[in-house]
């Protein structure tokens, strides 16, 4: 998943600086904002918080600015309060031994080195209900080739369904977890000669398995409305293309299932919504997407992002080619498979 605090930077921007005609902007330092993301759940921690800043033009994600030696904390309605550490640029980790608990309200207080102070909104964890299934489906598309030639694509669209709660208002957000293994051909490497005209051989002894992680990169969220008390049916969270490296064996799919506040949902509906129209010119200026964090220092700007508090249930399946009805190429990748993005050659334990 793309960090919320990368995105909240880049919607910074066309706050600031977007519409469609080009402007000149200047921006003062004054407009750094202090950008917030993090959740704790019921599972076991640690939990992570991460604090950035919003950048001035130009934008390198590669160079986020990250807001450090700050004293940050996590309070809960009972009055204890667990004291986090920072753990590396701009990241914060809760103690050992914290762990959310169901029907606790929780607040994220922050006090940055220049003695800047910011709370959240408190955040009461609900619980959440099972994944019942995870099912999925083939999509078939047509897309245009390097040479703009019509082609069919396929993808894999992942749902599941669950038992809604009734009587009461849900919310829910979906995560989730690819893994797949890929065979490459190590011993067939071929080093780039100057100018690409030829290669020279240079066969590699490792590694021909690997194992590719892809994290979740897409906002999935959905309430209640509709179904409250019944069931919620096919809910689509993801797509996943279907090609030679993706399937080329089984293919590990894991989803998490979280309970999120009406103020959560509500913010990451604007963030989605934001993030699937900034690409059109036609698309509306973009809202403000500032969370639930507040102030409490006079002068200092309204901090961005989110802090939350969830309960979550997991539910996992492996999903075999051959159950696609599709007949994919033999996956060429004359390369160390470690040298792909996301791939590690150390076999997952539950594989």
């Amino acid at each position: 998943m793309k960090k919320l605090y990368s995105r909240i930077n880049l919607l910074f921007l066309f706050l600031i600086a977007g519409c469609i005609e080009p402007l000149e902007v200047k921006i003062d330092q004054k407009d750094e904002r202090l950008v917030v993301d993090g959740t704790i759940n019921d599972e076991p921690g640690p939990y992570t918080i991460t604090l950035t800043k919003t950048q001035q033009v130009p934008y390198t994600p590669q160079k986020i600015p990250t807001e450090d030696k700050a004293q940050v904390s996590v309070t809960d309605d009972l009055g204890r309060v667990y004291n986090l550490q920072q753990t590396g640029p701009g990241t914060y980790q809760t103690p050992t031994g914290f762990r959310g608990q169901v029907g606790r309200t929780y607040t994220l207080n922050i006090i940055t080195a220049t003695g800047e102070r910011f709370a959240s909104e408190p955040e009461t964890l609900q619980a959440v209900p099972e994944i019942e299934n995870i099912s999925y489906e083939v999509e078939k598309r047509i897309a245009l080739d390097k040479n703009k030639q019509p082609q069919e694509v396929f993808w894999l669209n992942a749902y599941i369904n669950t038992k809604d709660r009734a009587a009461e208002k849900n919310y829910y957000k979906w995560e989730y977890e690819v893994v797949y293994q890929v065979e490459t051909q190590p011993w067939d490497y071929c080093e780039p000669a100057p100018l690409q005209i030829s290669c020279t051989p240079r066969p590699k002894r490792c590694c021909q398995t690997c194992w590719v992680t892809m994290l979740n990169d897409v906002i999935s969220i959905q309430n209640d409305r509709l179904v409250d008390g019944k069931e919620l049916k096919k809910q689509l969270v993801t797509k996943i293309p279907i090609n030679s490296q993706t399937f080329g064996t089984r293919v590990y799919l894991e989803i998490k299932q979280y309970s999120v506040s009406e103020k959560a949902y509500d913010f990451l509906n604007i963030l989605k919504t934001q993030l699937n129209s900034v690409s059109s010119i036609q698309s509306p200026p973009p809202a403000a997407v500032e969370g639930n964090m507040t102030n409490l220092s006079a002068g200092s700007a309204k901090p961005l992002g989110f802090f939350s508090a969830s309960a979550v249930k997991r539910k996992s399946i492996f999903i075999d080619p051959q159950t696609l009805g599709l007949h994919l190429r033999y996956f060429e990748y004359p390369d160390d498979c470690r040298e792909l993005a996301g791939s590690s050659s150390t076999k997952p334990s539950y594989w």
